[in-house]
């Protein structure tokens, strides 16, 4: 469940890769993540090319809440800009929008639970939802009965959309949300940065269970181990060489509720050698650690997996067991360390389950 969630977080970024493609410049440096946090019942979060969301919250009272509001805009003037309700019963097929029981925006909820409000009329619902004070989502799957299924507070929805238009630089313009003005906005989007990424390998060749025992005994996370649970290390090719095999082994070094933690190593063997015992390991290197690895020296990952096909490393810390908030992170191997492409989170605990991203790149294989 929390690899299925971490991927739908996933697929959700995966919708703008055209303009990946189309707006990549050179090599990135060390990625840093951009502006994400909480104003009163909003959140707002943007990545390091300014591609902004902001999510209402639920209450601390009210967290089954059955609808939450999405607005995502992107720098520029032709970026994107879309104004969504998300439903999260599935019997939902149709919903209404009200703002302070005046605007009102009606339409039919996709396949994944979304009503987006057409695009002539988002500035419209946007600007009502910053200047109001309570929003309501209504159930018009049936003529009658009609009920409401969501009371959404839109304290804070001014201070959010006026962070989103600052970091756009729309602040004062005719396009600003928040804070209009009358100056023209000529603003252009940001390039993404480019990753590297070595081909991912295929052999057979790993590490032995013995050899990755004694790996997990040295390191020091040997009380985690669970052969019963298949909590044990895991072992995956990484990248071929005319001299040496490498692989990524992950060794289970902490586990609690709903989150368990990996250290990463890099293993390598010279393709001459017969002995196991001849792989060399090394903590893995990362550009940008997880979550959870504050001191560098001790690198973790947090409900890890590989993806073998496409040469994705990924990792995924819940704030809660209910998976509304925390952090996620998206690495390929560039041949001597794993880059971040990209970088999810949510700050605040209040029924926001797709995480919105932070930081994004486009990956360019060798």
């Amino acid at each position: 469940m929390m690899r299925m969630a971490f991927l739908a977080v996933t697929a959700i970024c995966a919708l703008f890769a055209p303009l990946h493609m189309a707006a990549a410049q050179e090599e990135a440096d060390a990625p840093k993540p951009g502006l994400h946090r909480g104003y009163g019942d909003w959140h707002l979060a943007c990545d390091n090319v300014y591609s902004c969301e902001a999510n209402s919250l639920a209450s601390d009272f009210q967290l089954e809440q059955g609808a939450t509001l999405r607005i995502q805009r992107q720098a520029g003037q032709v970026g994107y800009f879309r104004v969504m309700v998300l439903a999260r019963d599935p019997e939902v097929k149709r919903v209404a929008l009200l703002v302070d029981g005046r605007q009102r925006i009606e339409g039919e909820v996709d396949k994944d639970g979304r009503f987006v409000v057409p695009p002539g009329q988002s500035m419209t619902i946007a600007r009502a939802l910053a200047r109001g004070k309570r929003a309501s989502v209504i159930d018009t799957t049936l003529v009658t009965p009609q009920k409401v299924i969501a009371e959404i507070s839109l304290k804070g929805s001014f201070a959010a959309m006026r962070a989103m238009d600052k970091q756009h630089g729309r602040s004062w313009t005719s396009d600003a949300i928040a804070e209009r003005g009358r100056r023209s906005y000529r603003g252009t989007a940001e390039r993404l940065p480019i990753v590297p990424q070595m081909a991912p390998a295929d052999f057979e060749d790993l590490p032995s269970k013995k050899a990755m025992a004694r790996l997990a005994e040295e390191s020091g996370c040997t009380e985690q181990r669970n052969e019963n649970t298949g909590f044990t290390e895991q072992a995956h090719p990484l990248q071929e060489t005319d001299a040496e095999y490498i692989a990524l082994v992950t060794v289970p070094c902490g586990y609690g509720a709903y989150n368990t933690s990996e250290k990463p190593f890099i293993a390598r063997r010279a393709k001459d050698a017969d002995d196991d015992d001849l792989w060399r390991f090394a903590l893995a290197k990362f550009d940008y650690h997880p979550a959870w690895s504050e001191n560098p020296e001790r690198t973790l990952l947090v409900n890890s997996y590989y993806a073998a096909e496409d040469g994705i490393l990924g990792s995924f810390a819940k704030g809660r067991g209910l998976g509304d908030c925390g952090s996620g992170e998206s690495y390929v191997w560039d041949g001597q360390m794993f880059r971040l492409f990209e970088a999810s989170a949510m700050d605040e605990c209040r029924g926001v389950w797709e995480w919105p991203t932070i930081w994004r790149a486009y990956v360019q294989r060798r």
